[in-house]
């Protein structure tokens, strides 16, 4: 899972949220995170309770989230994994779709 933010250079006052020290960063210059992101303190990851989706196998489901505040205006960025539908014939059958309950579930904890 990973993201990418681009910020265009007129934006003057531009911080990031650091899960840490609960405090805004400034932002300059290019930032790079890759590969075991653990440490990096300007995200919160976290993964889905398996309870979630006990029909499903263990796996690194879960969402990342970002915190931002541009010119005063806070906001997050979140990037969530949800489970697959097992089977997309199953999925088109009934309405609303069978995994549909699972993924509301993920969500709402998700903003929670």
């Amino acid at each position: 899972m990973g993201n990418l933010y681009f910020a265009h250079d007129s934006i003057t006052d531009i911080r990031i949220w650091n899960f840490l020290t609960h405090e805004y960063e400034g932002v300059e210059g290019k930032t790079i995170n890759t590969g075991n992101i653990e440490s990096v303190a300007t995200k919160e990851k976290a993964k889905f309770p398996q309870h979630f989706f006990p029909e499903c196998k263990w796996s690194r489901k879960g969402f990342l989230r970002t915190r931002w505040c541009i010119e005063g205006t806070t906001f997050d960025l979140i990037n969530i994994h949800l489970f697959h539908d097992a089977s997309n014939l199953a999925a088109c059958e009934p309405f609303p779709s069978v995994y549909c309950k699972s993924r509301r579930r993920a969500l709402v904890h998700t903003l929670e």
